[in-house]
């Protein structure tokens, strides 16, 4: 969220810049990167909502990508920050209640095809907690790479036969075939991407959905998963890739260019946009906090990699795991998440992220 960092910034930091910064609004952001071969259609992106929001996607029918990623909570999972063991994962050490403890996300119990729970070694046979904070999806459409790694790239590979389906710009659509074939997150072991594919064609769309934003339901107008993907995709087979495609294009929709930072400077007709403490906020973040050095330009962030040392490197190797280069280790991800700032607990391990969210909310949910 933007408002809530800008103020414990300050408070951190404990002062204001020496002199004011004049308060003006981000630059524009730029057009949102879409492959060739994936273009944006109304259908798809009403498809790829449906699918975001189905929790039959996963193997327990309990988890859909929107149980992580939580619009009102900035785009992320608000259960990381629950008090109790909800939303921890035991870290490096493998026991909880030590100093490596992690803020993820709830996902699935350790289970098997048929439902048989399998006790799992840190959470038995509750929901087991992924070992890093859930990123935000709004404005994630920018990030050329996404996880925390980076591993998910402009590449997208069909999830069934490793054949290259879009070639560029496809971080979205890389970063979508992962959770639901996740046996933390979304699936049961084992669980691969035929399954994925034929448990959505047999479901009813969003059938487990407690309600549905009308005009989303218009467009399902009762209709089958497979015709869905026929006014989307021109035939009604519901594939791997498609999946992954409807998700990243819904995703794209989730840009957010409104939050009191993006409001004109203070002037005839225009009231201050921030509070005082959230623009002695900016202030630090511009001058003496040298945010701006890395949380700049119009998205906030640089896209980079970086070790700030806020856990040992051996806890969680980061990017060095992706690239295999020492350099890389201990560097997590510069992408977008829900917080100005997500620092030690929030992440994971050696983790402090050049992550931000441009905007505190988003225009499409």
């Amino acid at each position: 969220m933007r408002t809530l960092p800008l103020i414990a910034l300050t408070l951190v930091l404990g002062v204001a810049a020496a002199r004011p910064v004049v308060a003006q609004p981000p630059q524009p952001l730029p057009p949102v990167p879409v492959p060739a071969g994936n273009p944006i259609t109304p259908a798809k992106a009403s498809l790829g909502k449906a699918l975001f929001w189905d929790e039959q996607l996963s193997s327990t029918r309990t988890i859909s990508c929107g149980t992580c990623h939580i619009p009102s909570a900035g785009g992320s999972d608000p259960r990381s920050a629950l008090a109790g063991s909800i939303g921890v994962h035991p870290g490096f050490d493998g026991t909880f209640g030590t100093d490596d403890d992690v803020r993820g996300s709830p996902g699935v119990p350790s289970s098997l095809a048929l439902g048989t729970y399998v006790p799992e070694a840190s959470f038995g046979v509750a929901p087991q907690v992924t070992g890093r904070k859930t990123p935000s999806m709004i404005n994630a459409a920018f990030s050329p790479l996404l996880f925390w790694d980076g591993r998910a790239t402009g590449t997208l590979a069909d999830p069934v036969s490793g054949a290259t389906v879009l070639t560029a710009d496809a971080a979205l659509e890389s970063q979508a075939v992962a959770p639901p074939v996740s046996a933390v997150e979304m699936a049961h072991a084992d669980r691969d991407w035929n399954d994925v594919a034929a448990r959505t064609a047999e479901s009813t769309p969003l059938a487990l959905a407690a309600s549905v934003p009308a005009a989303l339901d218009a467009w399902i107008a009762g209709r089958s998963y497979p015709q869905l993907f026929q006014e989307a995709f021109g035939t009604p087979q519901v594939t791997p890739a498609r999946i992954a495609m409807a998700l990243a294009t819904y995703q794209r929709t989730l840009i957010s260019d409104d939050a009191p930072v993006d409001q004109p400077p203070p002037g005839p007709g225009n009231p201050p946009p921030l509070t005082q403490l959230e623009a002695q906020g900016r202030n630090v973040f511009n001058g003496p906090g040298r945010c701006v050095l890395c949380h700049g330009g119009p998205l906030f962030t640089d896209h980079q990699f970086r070790n700030i040392g806020v856990r040992p490197i051996f806890e969680d190797l980061g990017r060095g795991a992706v690239t295999g280069l020492p350099i890389h280790d201990g560097r997590p991800s510069g992408m977008m998440s829900g917080d100005l700032l997500t620092w030690s607990s929030s992440t994971t391990g050696a983790e402090t992220s050049t992550s931000t969210n441009r905007r505190s909310s988003s225009r499409s949910a």
